[in-house]
């Protein structure tokens, strides 16, 4: 994820973007594991409810990714990325971010038949 040096607002559209992609990423889950629409939409977004239930349904992810998607919903970083990007510094780092955007695909992608 990059962006300008020292401008954390700068990598704010991928932040928000890598955010969203999880967020799809254990929808996806869900709905191939037969969560029905409804339940899904009543997460709002909120990451560590769905990884939640995703991890009941049998997903398998990491006790440091599981936390990192604590941490985000507790910190409010889907709607700071999306209303708020100039409070982004106070964020988790991007590195970490992308670790689990890039754990989250990995193990939820062979799982999801597309057709």
């Amino acid at each position: 994820m990059e962006g300008r040096p020292r401008e954390p607002i700068s990598r704010a559209p991928a932040r928000l973007c890598a955010i969203h992609a999880i967020e799809l990423y254990l929808n996806a889950f869900l709905l191939a594991t037969g969560d029905p629409p409804e339940r899904i939409r009543a997460h709002f977004h909120n990451l560590a409810d769905r990884a939640g239930r995703a991890v009941e349904r049998g997903l398998v992810l990491r006790k440091l990714t599981l936390a990192h998607l604590a941490r985000m919903t507790e910190g409010r970083e889907y709607l700071i990325s999306r209303y708020g990007p100039e409070l982004s510094a106070t964020l988790s780092e991007s590195n970490r971010l992308m670790a689990t955007l890039s754990e989250v695909a990995r193990k939820v992608r062979p799982l999801v038949v597309v057709e």
